[in-house]
C-alpha cells in the first residue's frame, strides 16, 4: 500500500514509531476529529495558538502511545483508519505545519490538531472530549431561534451560512457562479455534481487541499485538460502531485514537458517515472528512458 508506506515514513521523520494502523471501530472517528479541527461543531475553548509539550504528555498514555491521522494520507476506504504511534521524546513531535494532523489519546479524552486554512493555521487542544461534546450538544439543543439569530448578528465580517443552507445552495441551479465560489469556503460537497467552468477554475486554485481534490476525486470527468494541469501544479505534496498526474493521464490529459520535468526531479521521482507517459529527455543523466506520451 503506497499511501500507507508514505504515511509511515512521514511519521518516522516526525520522531514517531508506528505501532499499527487501527481500523474504524469503537474509537472516535478521524472524520469527526477533522470537523472539530476545522472549527465545525467544535466545543468552546478548543482553538489555541500553539501546542506545548504539556499537551503532548496529556495525549500520550503511559507507554507514550496515541492515535494520529495526517491530512492527505488517508488509510482505509469509506471509513478512514487511525494510526497508533509511540513517542519517546520529552518535547513536541515534528507534526506541526503542513500538511496538518489530528491526534487522539487512546482513551478518547484528549484531542490535538492543526490544520491550515485561508487565514493561517488553526490549532486545537481539548481534554475531557466526550464531556465537552455532550455539553456543546446540550447547549445547542437549548438554544432558541431568537438566540441563534442574535449570535449570527454579532459575528463580525461577512456573515456565515448555516451548513444546511450551504448544502442547499450548492445544489440550486439558480445560484450564480459567484455565490458558488464563495460557498467553497463553507461546504464543497456540491462540486461532485458541478460542471460550471468558473466554479471549477476556482476550486482547483483554492488554498484548501480538500476543496482542490473534490472535483478531481469524482467518478465523472468534468475538469478540462488545463484545469487538470493547474491542479497538479498547485499541489504542494510531491506524492499527491504524482497521484493527480496519474488521474489526469487516465482522463486523456497530455501533460506538458516542464511538468514532467518537475515531477521527475522531485522526491517522488520513482512514482513519477511510472506515469503512463513521458516526454523526450532534456538531460540524459537525470531522466529515465522516455516512453510514449499519454493521451
Amino acid at each position: 500500500m503506497p499511501h500507507q508506506q508514505e504515511l509511515h515514513e512521514l511519521l518516522a521523520r516526525a520522531g514517531l514509531t508506528v505501532v499499527e494502523d487501527v481500523p474504524p471501530g469503537s474509537q472516535f472517528p478521524p472524520e469527526a476529529g477533522w470537523r472539530i479541527a476545522r472549527g465545525i461543531a467544535a466545543p468552546d475553548r478548543a482553538a489555541r495558538e500553539a501546542l506545548d509539550a504539556a499537551w503532548w504528555r496529556r495525549l500520550c498514555d503511559v507507554d507514550g502511545e496515541f492515535l494520529v491521522a495526517v491530512l492527505g494520507h488517508r488509510i482505509g476506504g469509506n471509513d478512514s483508519w487511525w494510526t497508533r504511534v509511540r513517542y519517546a521524546g520529552s518535547g513536541v513531535p515534528e507534526l506541526t505545519g503542513d500538511p496538518g494532523f489530528v491526534a487522539l489519546s487512546l482513551d478518547g479524552q484528549v484531542l490535538l490538531a492543526e490544520v491550515s486554512g485561508a487565514y493561517g493555521s488553526r490549532v486545537t487542544a481539548l481534554d475531557r472530549l466526550p464531556e465537552r461534546l455532550e455539553e456543546a450538544a446540550a447547549a445547542a439543543g437549548r438554544e432558541t431561534e431568537a438566540e441563534r439569530a442574535e449570535v449570527w448578528a454579532a459575528v463580525p465580517g461577512r456573515r456565515a451560512w448555516p451548513l444546511h443552507w450551504a448544502e442547499g445552495i450548492g445544489s440550486n441551479p439558480a445560484a450564480t457562479d459567484e455565490l458558488l465560489i464563495r460557498l467553497l469556503d463553507v461546504e464543497a460537497g456540491f462540486l461532485h455534481g458541478c460542471d460550471r467552468p468558473a466554479v471549477l477554475d476556482a476550486a482547483v486554485a483554492h488554498p484548501d487541499p480538500q476543496v482542490r481534490s473534490r472535483p478531481a476525486d469524482t467518478f465523472r470527468p468534468k475538469l478540462t485538460s488545463d484545469q487538470w494541469i493547474r491542479l497538479v501544479r498547485a499541489e504542494p505534496s510531491p506524492s499527491w502531485r504524482v497521484h493527480w498526474a496519474e488521474h489526469a493521464c487516465v482522463w486523456g490529459v497530455e501533460l506538458p514537458e516542464d511538468l514532467y520535468d518537475d515531477l521527475l526531479a522531485g522526491p517522488s521521482r520513482a512514482q513519477a517515472a511510472e506515469l503512463p507517459g513521458s516526454p523526450h529527455t532534456t538531460s540524459p543523466a537525470s531522466r529515465p528512458t522516455p516512453i510514449p506520451r499519454c493521451g
